[in-house]
């Protein structure tokens, strides 16, 4: 009984739905309807649009929804993110700076500044030079240094004056690697040339240097072979020492003068007499040296010496070729 009863129960709720649910559907439909005349179906994002229904043997059938990725609305795929939008970066304009480097001069010297090797002494020099021969130093107030130097050296000239014995440069001197003085040189001493020498080439300089210390050497044979002939003269060497000893006497008088001029009181009268007495030394080795100088003379006179040619002296000789050398390769110098 209970079995019937259940098939009983199925076959009719199967038939109600079949043949009663067509009729109720008018009653289903929305009371309050969307105010733009669409369904709300129709509108929601959540749901697809609407399908027709398809009849396949007198059953209706729903056409399946499509599968769309969940929770992710129409509109993603044709709007791009904000975040997407603002990672983006803004188009690359060229401009002519990020197109074309600017160009980098170089200027490159085709020389050694002299200056990179030897610094110069100052910013107030007036000529730089060489020495061509020995050069005795001299203190801006006119007294012997002591110091002689040799051919081949630096100087460079801050100032200029005269003195007895002619024009005068103030000079510093490169000795040792290092700059000294100022000292007072006689300019026949040297060869110059105005400005500095940050445009003289070093290797030139180095020529230069060389040219002088040749020249030097060949002024000193030539004042041997001179000397030699004059030592031939018995009087020769003791005219030549007293000499030196008149020269000495009259440069210490010099300093005497201006010590003298500058004292006051017994200092003064002090150095008075002590200058007074070197002038009456000076007054006797001056007549010393005239009876000593005709002597000389008469000898001379008397035996007649050969004095010897330099021109033919093979050690001048071989030094002016050398000369000749550097001259050709220092021409721009005006040597």
């Amino acid at each position: 009984m209970f079995l019937l009863r259940y098939l009983a129960v199925g076959i009719i709720g199967t038939l109600a739905v079949h043949y009663g649910a067509p009729r109720f559907k008018p009653l289903l439909a929305p009371s309050n309807p969307a105010p733009d005349g669409t369904s709300v179906a129709a509108t929601s994002p959540a749901t697809r649009p609407f399908e027709p229904v398809q009849e396949r043997g007198g059953v209706r059938v729903v056409a399946p929804d499509p599968i769309t990725e969940p929770d992710q609305p129409p509109s993603a795929a044709y709007e791009p993110s904000s975040e997407a939008a603002v990672a983006a970066p803004p188009p690359a304009v060229a401009t002519p700076a990020a197109d074309k480097a600017a160009p980098v001069v170089v200027t490159t010297l085709g020389y050694t500044p002299s200056t990179s090797r030897i610094p110069a002494s100052g910013s107030d020099t007036t000529h730089w030079g060489v020495t061509l021969q020995e050069a005795a130093l001299f203190e801006r107030d006119g007294k012997r240094s002591g110091i002689t130097l040799p051919g081949g050296v630096l100087v460079e000239q801050t100032g200029a004056g005269t003195s007895s014995r002619g024009e005068v440069a103030l000079c510093r001197v490169w000795r040792q690697g290092a700059w000294a003085g100022p000292w007072l040189i006689a300019t026949a001493d040297l060869i110059r040339f105005e400005g500095g020498r940050g445009e003289v080439d070093a290797d030139e300089l180095d020529l230069l240097l060389r040219y002088g210390a040749l020249h030097a050497r060949q002024e000193a044979r030539r004042r041997e072979l001179v000397r030699q002939t004059v030592d031939a003269n018995p009087h020769a060497a003791p005219l030549r020492q007293l000499k030196q000893q008149y020269d000495a006497a009259a440069e210490r008088a010099k300093g005497l003068t201006r010590q003298r001029d500058g004292a006051q009181g017994t200092q003064r009268m002090k150095l008075g007499d002590e200058l007074r007495r070197l002038k009456e030394d000076e007054m006797r080795m001056r007549r010393q040296i005239e009876a000593l100088t005709r002597q000389y003379e008469a000898w001379k006179q008397a035996h007649p010496v050969a004095t010897a040619d330099p021109a033919r002296d093979p050690q001048v000789r071989e030094l002016a070729a050398q000369i000749e050398s550097l001259r050709r390769q220092l021409g721009h110098f005006g040597l």
